[in-house]
């Protein structure tokens, strides 16, 4: 019997559940290996509904990305890096049209205020508004989406796509409204608030400290609440105080958090990290206790490159993805898993 308890101890070295290279990178932890499958196979609209549910607003995070994945594929060395941001776009194209689903869910009797209209903010804003709590935005300017957008045409499409994906949810919008204080909020029976008012913008006394030098601080409840920390993504690297990815400050009975470009995120990065925003306050908000998602950027897989075999592109790259072609870029994804237990057995395949 030891000999098989000792046996089954080598499992936990086992690599076989690691992320891809690729999903390991992605900012959403995109499955990719599932969402390049379902694209090759035809199925598109099983495709789009895997990246609707990563990124929450897929018809923007397909423009804007900045394609993390491409700089690990193993493929690029090997006739170019799968152009998985162009498949993502063909599969929104087709798309198109497609409303999200609606779920008849009862109502959680939590209100959650969230400070600031931009990716940030909208992405926690819908996930918490499809777990049906109730959600109020307040954004000082006229218009959701925030600045710095490329084009006037793009974020005229970022906002049809906002649109879009919050047509089955309701949620209490207060353009023209600034917060100036925290006392703006008091008594108007808010569970949490979630601050995403941009880079250089009020933070509300939200900073968090360290404390007893541990990776957190006590609420007022004296509920211990971890930080995450944004590192630079690499193995065994250690985030710093100052580059905190989110901060927050305990009241009795609410939480006040912080992120987005706030907190050094941008682009589509300040979208993912809006939407592990609601996964902590839906978290905070069900069990009293907050742990903010970690972010983890990185796998234990290990490349091996004289096994590759070059497989050209599908299109040159200065040629765009089109539908019908989105399959055979798709096809060329290694969906890359480690299988050195397989290829170094000793039993016959």
């Amino acid at each position: 019997m030891k000999d098989v308890v000792d046996f089954l101890g080598q499992f936990d070295r086992c690599l076989a559940s690691e992320p891809a290279f690729c999903m390991a990178a992605c900012p959403f932890h995109l499955d990719v290996r599932e969402f390049t499958e379902r694209v090759e196979q035809g199925r598109g609209r099983a495709a789009y509904s895997l990246y609707r549910e990563a990124t929450g607003f897929p018809g923007i995070v397909s423009r804007i990305c900045e394609r993390p994945c491409e700089k690990v594929c193993p493929m690029r060395e090997k006739g170019g890096a799968i152009r998985l941001r162009e498949i993502e776009r063909a599969v929104c194209a087709d798309a198109e049209g497609a409303i999200p689903e609606s779920y008849n869910l009862p109502a959680r009797g939590k209100c959650v205020a969230i400070i600031g209209a931009g990716l940030c903010g909208l992405g926690c804003a819908l996930r918490l508004a499809q777990k049906k709590y109730d959600v109020e935005i307040f954004e000082a300017r006229d218009a959701v989406c925030g600045t710095g957008w490329e084009s006037k045409e793009l974020l005229e499409t970022a906002q049809s796509e906002i649109e879009r994906q919050f047509k089955n949810e309701t949620v209490t919008l207060h353009l023209n409204t600034c917060v100036e204080k925290r006392e703006d909020l008091a008594g108007r029976g808010f569970d949490a608030v979630f601050v995403c008012t941009g880079e250089g913008g009020e933070t509300f006394e939200t900073k968090g400290t360290k404390g007893d030098g541990s990776s957190g601080s006590r609420d007022e409840r004296g509920r211990f609440i971890r930080l995450e920390t944004k590192g630079d993504g690499s193995s065994g690297s250690e985030s710093k105080e100052n580059h905190l990815a989110h901060s927050l400050y305990g009241e009795v009975g609410a939480v006040w958090l912080t992120g987005g470009a706030l907190t050094g995120h941008t682009g589509s990065e300040a979208l993912a990290h809006g939407l592990r925003a609601a996964a902590a306050i839906d978290a905070f908000l069900r069990t009293g206790n907050l742990v903010f998602p970690k972010d983890v950027r990185t796998t234990k897989m290990v490349l091996a490159p004289l096994k590759l075999e070059r497989i050209p592109a599908s299109f040159p790259e200065e040629i765009p993805v089109d539908e019908t072609g989105a399959a055979a870029e798709a096809a060329r994804c290694l969906r890359c898993r480690c299988d050195a237990c397989m290829l170094y057995a000793d039993l016959p395949a």
